[in-house]
């Protein structure tokens, strides 16, 4: 996933780009809220929770938005980040290591259960 900060805020024209980049004439505008909320007032998608803007990304997918849509995202009316696409954006998840620093992962899918992995005592 890549993420990028822009210089001018809420500038939506298209521009030249490299091939793994879109233009930005085909991007969603979000606003994120405090540190729990991300609102995409298009859709009226609202993304709560420890990362709210991956969140976001689950729920437009969900809803049935073009997955290869970017998603912009403005914090106080400031360009705060850049998801090349809600697919990849869906696909992450932030999960604390256990020395507390957050990390990005793959997203587990909802209602997959992890497989158990055997210990020493009562495993085969």
């Amino acid at each position: 996933m890549e993420l990028q900060a822009f210089g001018s805020p809420r500038k939506l024209q298209a521009q030249h780009t490299s091939h793994f980049e879109q233009p930005l004439s085909t991007a969603l505008l979000a606003e994120a809220i405090g540190s729990h909320r991300c609102e995409c007032e298009a859709f009226s998608i609202v993304g709560t929770g420890y990362s709210p803007i991956l969140n976001l990304c689950r729920s437009l997918l969900a809803a049935g938005v073009d997955p290869d849509a970017a998603l912009i995202v403005y914090r106080k009316g400031i360009l705060s980040l850049r998801i090349r696409s809600i697919r990849e954006g869906a696909k992450v998840a932030v999960e604390d290591a256990e020395s507390g620093t957050p990390r990005f992962r793959v997203a587990r899918r909802q209602g997959v259960a992890e497989p158990r992995r055997r210990g020493k005592m009562g495993g085969r």
